[in-house]
């Protein structure tokens, strides 16, 4: 796994009952977005860390984390690989762009799933 700040949290997920699981992944997420809002991580590292919750089976098959996971899986590709141009040139104002819809949707689809593991 890559070096990941809140390794206890991710670790502390994986023998937990499915209920409980998804609170304190809920409870990673939002922790990775603060970390990210601060400076700390980058939205690509914040992508790749969320992305290593899909070995968590339970959870990755949640549907009420699919929007999560389903953004995920771009952000956590480099600005330089996600959006080069045709012709191989890397448009910088275009990737920022996208890269802040996809934090946008990221941070959207939290706080959803969020609302829908407290019902």
């Amino acid at each position: 796994m890559k070096e990941n700040p809140l390794l206890n949290t991710y670790n502390k997920m994986k023998n937990l009952p499915l209920d409980e699981k998804k609170k304190v992944f809920i409870d990673y997420c939002l922790k990775l977005i603060e970390m990210k809002e601060k400076s700390n991580l980058t939205e690509e590292k914040v992508g790749d860390l969320i992305a290593d919750c899909l070995s968590y089976d339970d959870l990755s098959q949640a549907p009420e984390f699919e929007a999560i996971f389903g953004i995920v899986t771009t952000l956590g590709i480099s600005r330089e690989l996600s959006y080069r141009q045709k012709i191989g040139e890397w448009d910088a104002k275009t990737a920022d762009q996208m890269k802040e819809e996809e934090w946008k949707e990221l941070t959207g689809a939290v706080y959803s799933a969020q609302k829908a593991t407290r019902k």
